[in-house]
């Protein structure tokens, strides 16, 4: 809270003042320490209220020029931001923020509300963009995470920084990410554009479903359609011309495309294990078949559910091998992002292992 509400004299952005024609106040040093005492008190009372302006409430009467920011009281706008030709006297001001009016949060480019947003996308509309595309291919809805965000807005403004687009900031985090360059198309929200140009890889260069794996020309499809993930951040760079999205958990990962990446219409698998509900619960599925024993009818079904989920086809036929054999000690460990095989048979043991 402290940090958020800290704003010095060489926080405010006296350029951007001159270009809204309130360069004089700027001159005036005097005027100028008060016009930066006022916004930090009501920066520090924002930020209490969550509200993500700084503003200052309207003079109650008229006042001189340097008092202006001494005797606060209630604004006569109808909303609870002092427009900037509320505070200099009903004077004419640029708008910026294409509402009409300009409020005094805009006119500082460095204030504390821009330090703690970064430029994330439109929330709802990037959730939409996905999800309607993720629905035809059997994927759940995404849902936002901050953490996302904030890793894409580094991105973002890392591949402005270095003018080229090139993947940063995502795996360390184990996210996915998707990268767009670009402005939006007629009539479409910045995120829409970029889903859709993501999403349209199906058809150019076009998607095998019938050899399913990762391709570069279709990764960006597979990570938006990806049934494992369920949490998107979506941020611009300061230009808005780089795009950003993360993904949690990670898509487009070796020896899973068949079961993430479904025809449009496909049905899902109905008995797969579901790994989020693993992941949140930290839970693992442990079948422990003894030797010269069956497996049970609960074994079974987590068996099959185990067969259908394991990405590697390699380690399903070695799982099923190993229970063939009735003098085998079988124990297959399922987690979140890992299936685990361990056999013993006359005191020894062999263990191999899949991880995603």
């Amino acid at each position: 809270m402290g940090a958020a509400a800290s704003v010095s004299t060489e926080e405010i952005d006296e350029e951007a003042l001159t270009k809204l024609g309130l360069g004089l106040f700027t001159k005036d040093p005097q005027l100028f320490e008060k016009l930066v005492a006022n916004v930090k008190k009501q920066a520090a009372h924002n930020h209490a209220q969550k509200n993500s302006f700084t503003t200052l409430k309207r003079p109650s009467e008229k006042v001189k020029k340097g008092e202006a920011f001494d005797k606060p009281s209630k604004s006569t706008s109808n909303n609870s931001q002092m427009t900037l030709g509320e505070a200099f006297g009903n004077r004419a001001v640029k708008n910026v923020s294409g509402s009409g009016q300009t409020t005094l949060g805009e006119a500082f480019a460095k204030s504390t509300a821009s330090k703690a947003d970064p430029l994330w996308c439109d929330i709802n509309a990037t959730l939409a963009a996905h999800n309607m595309f993720r629905a035809k291919h059997g994927a759940k809805p995404l849902t936002w995470s901050n953490d996302c965000a904030k890793a894409a807005s580094k991105a973002a403004e890392e591949n402005r920084a270095k003018n080229a687009m090139h993947h940063c900031h995502c795996s360390q985090y184990k996210h996915g990410q998707n990268i767009y360059w670009g402005s939006a198309g007629k009539g479409q929200k910045p995120e829409q554009t970029a889903v859709k140009a993501w999403y349209d890889e199906v058809n150019k260069p076009g998607y095998n479903f019938d050899h399913a794996g990762f391709s570069h020309g279709t990764g960006h499809f597979t990570q938006v359609v990806w049934r494992g993930t369920t949490q998107v951040g979506m941020s611009f760079d300061a230009t808005g011309c780089y795009i950003v999205a993360n993904y949690f958990p990670a898509g487009n990962m070796t020896g899973a495309f068949q079961r993430n990446v479904l025809r449009e219409g496909q049905e899902p698998p109905q008995n797969e294990i579901d790994e989020e509900a693993l992941r949140t619960s930290g839970n693992a599925i442990v079948i422990d078949r003894a030797a010269g024993q069956r497996a049970s009818s609960e074994q079974r079904q987590q068996l099959n559910a185990v067969f259908t989920s394991c990405p590697s086809k390699g380690l399903v036929q070695n799982m099923k091998k190993a229970l063939k054999e009735p003098k085998n000690h079988v124990i297959i460990t399922y987690k979140y992002g890992s299936v685990e095989l361990k056999v013993k048979r006359g005191g020894g043991v062999s263990t191999s292992s899949c991880n995603w």
